[in-house]
Protein backbone atom coordinates (compact mmCIF):
# COMPACT_ATOMS: atom_id res chain seq x y z
CA UNK A 1 0.00 0.00 0.00
CA UNK A 2 1.44 3.08 -0.86
CA UNK A 3 0.83 6.08 1.60
CA UNK A 4 4.16 8.70 1.04
CA UNK A 5 2.23 12.41 0.42
CA UNK A 6 4.42 12.21 -2.80
CA UNK A 7 1.97 9.93 -4.19
CA UNK A 8 -1.32 12.03 -3.57
CA UNK A 9 0.04 15.04 -5.36
CA UNK A 10 -2.34 14.57 -8.28
CA UNK A 11 -5.96 12.46 -8.63
CA UNK A 12 -4.23 11.01 -11.33
CA UNK A 13 -0.90 9.72 -12.80
CA UNK A 14 -0.28 12.22 -15.59
CA UNK A 15 2.38 9.98 -17.06
CA UNK A 16 -0.71 7.56 -17.87
CA UNK A 17 -2.75 10.06 -19.31
CA UNK A 18 -3.08 12.40 -21.86
CA UNK A 19 -2.68 16.21 -22.35
CA UNK A 20 -5.88 18.68 -23.94
CA UNK A 21 -5.29 17.53 -27.79
CA UNK A 22 -4.29 14.01 -27.96
CA UNK A 23 -6.36 11.62 -29.43
CA UNK A 24 -8.64 9.08 -26.49
CA UNK A 25 -11.32 6.71 -26.60
CA UNK A 26 -12.55 7.37 -23.28
CA UNK A 27 -12.47 10.31 -20.28
CA UNK A 28 -10.16 8.09 -18.60
CA UNK A 29 -7.44 8.51 -21.18
CA UNK A 30 -7.53 12.08 -20.56
CA UNK A 31 -5.41 14.07 -17.58
CA UNK A 32 -8.85 16.39 -17.84
CA UNK A 33 -11.07 13.11 -17.54
CA UNK A 34 -13.06 14.61 -20.60
CA UNK A 35 -12.89 12.94 -24.27
CA UNK A 36 -15.30 15.50 -26.55
CA UNK A 37 -15.57 14.16 -29.96
CA UNK A 38 -12.51 11.72 -29.93
CA UNK A 39 -10.11 14.15 -28.73
CA UNK A 40 -8.87 15.04 -24.52
CA UNK A 41 -10.41 18.91 -23.98
CA UNK A 42 -10.28 21.15 -21.31
CA UNK A 43 -14.00 21.87 -19.66
CA UNK A 44 -15.75 25.44 -19.26
CA UNK A 45 -14.11 27.81 -17.25
CA UNK A 46 -10.75 26.08 -17.42
CA UNK A 47 -7.67 28.39 -17.95
CA UNK A 48 -6.34 28.04 -21.84
CA UNK A 49 -3.86 29.33 -23.96
CA UNK A 50 -5.16 28.22 -26.88
CA UNK A 51 -9.14 27.61 -28.33
CA UNK A 52 -7.92 23.75 -29.40
CA UNK A 53 -6.82 22.95 -25.99
CA UNK A 54 -11.10 23.43 -24.77
CA UNK A 55 -13.62 21.03 -25.15
CA UNK A 56 -15.63 24.05 -27.12
CA UNK A 57 -12.86 25.36 -29.17
CA UNK A 58 -13.03 28.45 -27.65
CA UNK A 59 -10.41 30.23 -25.22
CA UNK A 60 -11.49 33.57 -24.54
CA UNK A 61 -10.25 37.00 -24.17
CA UNK A 62 -9.88 36.27 -20.21
CA UNK A 63 -7.88 33.17 -20.97
CA UNK A 64 -10.80 30.53 -19.93
CA UNK A 65 -12.47 28.02 -22.06
CA UNK A 66 -15.78 29.23 -22.99
CA UNK A 67 -18.83 27.20 -23.95
CA UNK A 68 -21.23 26.87 -26.58
CA UNK A 69 -24.68 28.46 -26.76
CA UNK A 70 -27.50 26.90 -27.67
CA UNK A 71 -27.88 26.27 -31.56
CA UNK A 72 -24.28 26.07 -31.84
CA UNK A 73 -23.13 23.44 -33.67
CA UNK A 74 -21.19 20.47 -31.88
CA UNK A 75 -20.06 17.29 -31.94
CA UNK A 76 -20.60 16.22 -28.34
CA UNK A 77 -21.97 18.02 -24.81
CA UNK A 78 -18.56 18.38 -23.30
CA UNK A 79 -18.80 21.96 -25.81
CA UNK A 80 -22.05 23.32 -24.99
CA UNK A 81 -22.96 25.30 -22.29
CA UNK A 82 -25.71 23.02 -21.42
CA UNK A 83 -23.70 19.81 -21.16
CA UNK A 84 -26.47 18.22 -24.35
CA UNK A 85 -25.42 18.32 -27.51
CA UNK A 86 -28.40 16.91 -29.83
CA UNK A 87 -28.49 16.88 -33.73
CA UNK A 88 -25.61 18.04 -33.59
CA UNK A 89 -26.42 21.22 -31.96
CA UNK A 90 -26.31 22.47 -28.22
CA UNK A 91 -29.14 22.07 -26.48
CA UNK A 92 -30.80 25.33 -23.89
CA UNK A 93 -30.54 25.27 -20.37
CA UNK A 94 -33.56 24.47 -17.70
CA UNK A 95 -34.88 26.77 -15.00
CA UNK A 96 -32.45 26.87 -11.96
CA UNK A 97 -29.22 26.20 -14.83
CA UNK A 98 -26.37 28.87 -14.43
CA UNK A 99 -26.37 31.13 -17.54
CA UNK A 100 -24.27 34.07 -18.73
CA UNK A 101 -27.19 34.98 -20.64
CA UNK A 102 -30.52 34.70 -21.64
CA UNK A 103 -30.04 33.04 -25.08
CA UNK A 104 -28.59 30.32 -22.81
CA UNK A 105 -31.92 29.28 -21.60
CA UNK A 106 -35.04 27.60 -22.83
CA UNK A 107 -37.01 30.07 -21.35
CA UNK A 108 -35.43 32.99 -22.95
CA UNK A 109 -34.79 34.33 -19.32
CA UNK A 110 -31.56 34.85 -17.27
CA UNK A 111 -32.13 36.63 -13.89
CA UNK A 112 -29.73 39.24 -12.06
CA UNK A 113 -28.41 36.36 -10.25
CA UNK A 114 -27.09 33.99 -13.48
CA UNK A 115 -30.15 31.19 -13.19
CA UNK A 116 -32.37 30.45 -15.76
CA UNK A 117 -36.09 32.10 -14.64
CA UNK A 118 -39.38 32.09 -16.31
CA UNK A 119 -42.11 34.58 -16.81
CA UNK A 120 -44.59 35.23 -14.38
CA UNK A 121 -48.23 34.57 -14.98
CA UNK A 122 -49.76 37.67 -16.95
CA UNK A 123 -45.95 38.55 -18.71
CA UNK A 124 -46.06 38.92 -22.29
CA UNK A 125 -45.70 35.79 -24.76
CA UNK A 126 -45.70 34.09 -27.86
CA UNK A 127 -46.65 31.80 -29.71
CA UNK A 128 -49.57 30.54 -28.44
CA UNK A 129 -49.94 27.01 -26.16
CA UNK A 130 -46.85 25.50 -24.93
CA UNK A 131 -44.11 27.40 -23.71
CA UNK A 132 -40.45 27.16 -21.92
CA UNK A 133 -40.76 30.78 -21.38
CA UNK A 134 -43.83 30.84 -19.20
CA UNK A 135 -43.49 29.23 -15.41
CA UNK A 136 -46.40 27.38 -15.99
CA UNK A 137 -45.23 26.30 -19.40
CA UNK A 138 -48.24 27.59 -20.66
CA UNK A 139 -48.80 30.48 -23.48
CA UNK A 140 -52.61 31.64 -23.48
CA UNK A 141 -54.21 35.05 -25.68
CA UNK A 142 -50.34 36.09 -25.43
CA UNK A 143 -50.30 35.93 -21.71
CA UNK A 144 -48.29 33.46 -19.62
CA UNK A 145 -51.14 31.69 -17.41
CA UNK A 146 -51.24 30.84 -14.29
CA UNK A 147 -50.05 26.83 -12.55
CA UNK A 148 -53.38 24.85 -12.24
CA UNK A 149 -50.94 22.38 -10.55
CA UNK A 150 -49.61 23.82 -7.32
CA UNK A 151 -46.91 21.60 -6.85
CA UNK A 152 -45.18 22.67 -9.97
CA UNK A 153 -44.65 26.00 -9.23
CA UNK A 154 -41.83 27.57 -7.18
CA UNK A 155 -42.95 30.56 -6.24
CA UNK A 156 -46.77 31.92 -4.67
CA UNK A 157 -47.18 34.47 -7.63
CA UNK A 158 -47.01 31.42 -10.15
CA UNK A 159 -49.60 29.71 -9.00
CA UNK A 160 -53.76 29.62 -9.96
CA UNK A 161 -54.28 29.48 -5.70
CA UNK A 162 -51.61 32.36 -5.21
CA UNK A 163 -50.03 29.84 -3.04
CA UNK A 164 -47.62 26.87 -3.68
CA UNK A 165 -47.66 23.20 -1.61
CA UNK A 166 -46.99 19.92 -2.84
CA UNK A 167 -50.68 18.58 -1.57
CA UNK A 168 -53.56 20.88 -3.28
CA UNK A 169 -54.81 20.93 -6.93
CA UNK A 170 -56.30 24.30 -7.98
CA UNK A 171 -59.35 23.86 -10.37
CA UNK A 172 -60.61 26.67 -12.27
CA UNK A 173 -64.60 27.14 -12.57
CA UNK A 174 -66.59 30.01 -14.93
CA UNK A 175 -69.24 31.04 -13.07
CA UNK A 176 -72.03 31.29 -15.90
CA UNK A 177 -74.13 34.36 -15.04
CA UNK A 178 -71.06 36.64 -14.44
CA UNK A 179 -68.34 34.88 -15.95
CA UNK A 180 -66.08 35.33 -12.43
CA UNK A 181 -63.23 33.00 -12.17
CA UNK A 182 -63.46 31.15 -8.81
CA UNK A 183 -60.90 28.37 -7.44
CA UNK A 184 -61.19 25.76 -5.58
CA UNK A 185 -58.63 23.97 -3.93
CA UNK A 186 -59.08 20.24 -3.89
CA UNK A 187 -56.92 17.81 -1.44
CA UNK A 188 -55.19 15.23 -3.15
Amino acid sequence: MRTAAADCVTPRDTAACHAAGAACTQALDCCSNICGAGTCCIPTGSPCTTGSDCCSGTCDATGHCACLSPGAACADGSACCSETCQVGQCTCLLRGASCNGSSDCCSGVCDASGQCSCLLPGAACSPDGNSFACCSGACRSGQCTCSQVNFACRTNAECCSGACGSRELAVNFLAPPAATRVTALAQL
